[in-house]
């Protein structure tokens, strides 16, 4: 464990916390592995898996650096999400009546579209969070709403921590005009 290695490293150093000061961060460090920002899902799957490796990090055309792929992320791409001890446990996702529900900030937005039936696409928004702040423009408070029309959705803040946001209710307004309408 990691532990262990401190602790043999620390007797020849001394103590741990002058065998840490003595370290630099590229001592522990891996070369990164660097992949084209087109290659397939399975292809980078079965490459990191041969590899013995668990990220990768995505260049584009200009070797401009486009993002990380972990391979939970991959996974997560051929067999859906996949829970571990770091993710959060409480996903706090309530109907709360006909086209309402209650859901948390970090929720995604393909989560949020299949819980909802309709696509959201907001320009550079991935959670239901980052629609909030794009939409708002700052960083909201509780009651601050708003309303996207295409998808026909409502949205209200319902509980901030700081600037993260923790529950919205959604609601899709074509169900309330079908309600209204008796259908």
């Amino acid at each position: 464990s990691l532990k262990d290695i401190l602790s043999a490293e620390a007797k020849d150093a001394g103590s741990w916390q002058e065998m840490l000061r003595s370290r630099t961060a590229r001592s522990f460090a891996t070369p990164p592995h660097f992949v084209p920002e087109g290659k397939g899902v399975s292809d980078l799957l079965r490459e990191m898996k041969s590899l013995g490796i668990h990220m990768s990090i995505v260049v584009d055309e200009f070797d401009g650096v486009s993002g990380l792929v972990t391979l939970e992320d991959l996974l997560e791409e051929i067999v859906g999400d996949i829970n571990d001890e770091y993710d959060p446990r409480d996903q706090s996702v309530y109907q709360l009546g006909e086209g309402v529900w209650q859901v948390p900030g970090h929720m995604s937005l393909s989560d949020l579209e299949s819980l909802i039936d309709l696509d959201v696409e907001v320009e550079d928004c991935d959670s239901v969070a980052g629609v909030v702040m794009e939409c708002l423009d700052r960083v909201p408070l509780p009651g601050d709403s708003f309303d996207l029309d295409d998808p026909p959705l409502s949205f209200e803040v319902k509980e901030v921590e700081g600037p993260r946001i923790k529950k919205v209710i959604i609601r899709r307004r074509d169900t309330e005009v079908s309600s209204k309408d008796g259908k």
